[in-house]
């Protein structure tokens, strides 16, 4: 087990994840705790903001997250750093 599992952090990357994949993000975006279940996220350990946000959002806007973040990972932006971002 990983020092981040079992707390909100962890489980935001895991919808990073899932939100950064183009089949998965158009899931997401039809059946947001569906999608985020099926992946193994624990949805509960979402903050409530961040989950009524996320499971708010067009597939449209979920591309535009998708593509920040890519465009962070190709700079070399830590993750750290991103976080402090998102």
């Amino acid at each position: 087990m990983n020092d981040m599992e079992g707390n909100p952090g962890s489980e935001v990357e895991k919808v990073a994840n899932v939100i950064a994949d183009p089949g998965r993000r158009r899931d997401f975006a039809a059946n947001p705790e569906g999608t985020l279940t099926d992946a193994g996220v624990d949805v509960d350990q979402l903050p409530d903001g961040v989950r009524s946000t996320l499971f708010g959002l067009s597939h449209e806007e979920l591309d535009v997250v998708s593509r920040v973040k890519e465009s962070l990972d190709q700079a070399g932006v830590s993750r750290e750093d991103q976080a402090k971002i998102f």
